[in-house]
């Protein structure tokens, strides 16, 4: 999880959950206690599928729609779920799977400073991944 401040700069990297082969335990209540304890206003999510196939799961959308809901209630920008493949990833945002906060539904125009990852799925090379461990680790 990565935590951001209103300007979208990292505040920290968290580790919330370490899973098996093909599934993690997670608690919203953690995930959301650790955004307070950073006094983050907004969160992205990260995993990775050990398949290599970065499509999201049934499991992977249920829990992504539960975060977004719970980061409206508590007034934190959840910005995107992104799921790591090999050497690709998706992500929610970019696949327009998130419900956008009320500013955008209002015709507000987006956040500013904000990008999302580029394309569903496209190729991440090496050493875009060892820079972006650098920066949260």
């Amino acid at each position: 999880m990565v935590l951001v401040n209103s300007r979208n700069m990292i505040l920290s990297c968290e580790e919330v959950g370490q899973g098996t082969v093909d599934c993690v335990s997670l608690f919203l209540r953690e995930i959301f206690q650790k955004a307070f304890e950073q006094f983050a206003s907004g969160v992205l999510c990260v995993h990775n599928h050990p398949s290599g196939d970065p499509h999201p799961s049934r499991p992977d959308r249920e829990f992504t729609r539960q975060l977004n809901q719970c980061a409206q209630v508590l007034q934190l920008r959840f910005l995107d779920h992104v799921i790591i493949g090999d050497n690709t990833y998706f992500s929610f945002a970019d696949e327009g799977l998130l419900v956008p906060d009320a500013a955008q539904q209002r015709g507000a125009a987006p956040r500013a400073g904000y990008r999302s990852l580029r394309r569903r799925c496209s190729p991440v090379r090496p050493d875009q991944l060892r820079k972006r461990r650098r920066v949260c680790g």
